[in-house]
């Protein structure tokens, strides 16, 4: 057996990981925090940006009462806590505003235990027999260290 030394060793075995994963088809996330995850195949935020401005647009023009925000995929993170987070900004009951929203994602992106939020990781949906929107942030929470 051939003696070598430790760290190659470990290198070696990266490297093999890494290529067999390669070769798979497989991605591995590098030593960056803010690399985020591929979406799980239930992921509910699939909506097409247009669809999305689409709405948003005519949520803020009739100003529609926001009536429902939910949360999807904090399993570490308390949901009390996000609602504390954004409150002041967008609440159930308040009138609709893109601004407000934009700024709800900006304060949700600041937790230390989620990725950065996009618009893309926001879902929305109008009743317009009610006139409201409902908002759903789907959150992907960095792994535990």
């Amino acid at each position: 057996m051939i003696r070598t030394n430790h760290k190659v060793r470990r290198l070696l075995s990266r490297w093999t990981i890494f290529l067999c994963a390669y070769f798979a088809g497989i991605v591995i996330a590098s030593g960056q925090d803010n690399k985020r995850p591929r979406e799980p195949e239930n992921w509910p935020c699939t909506q097409d940006a247009k669809e999305h401005d689409v709405l948003i647009d005519e949520a803020e023009s009739k100003q529609f009462n926001v009536m429902f925000v939910e949360f999807w995929g904090n399993t570490r993170t308390n949901s009390r806590e996000l609602f504390k987070i954004i409150g002041p900004v967008i609440g159930e009951g308040d009138i609709f505003s893109r601004n407000s929203l934009d700024l709800a994602i900006k304060r949700v992106s600041k937790v230390r235990t989620l990725y950065p939020l996009t618009m893309s990781d926001v879902k929305i949906w109008l009743d317009r027999k009610n006139q409201s929107i409902n908002v759903l942030f789907c959150l992907r929470e960095k792994e535990k260290r």
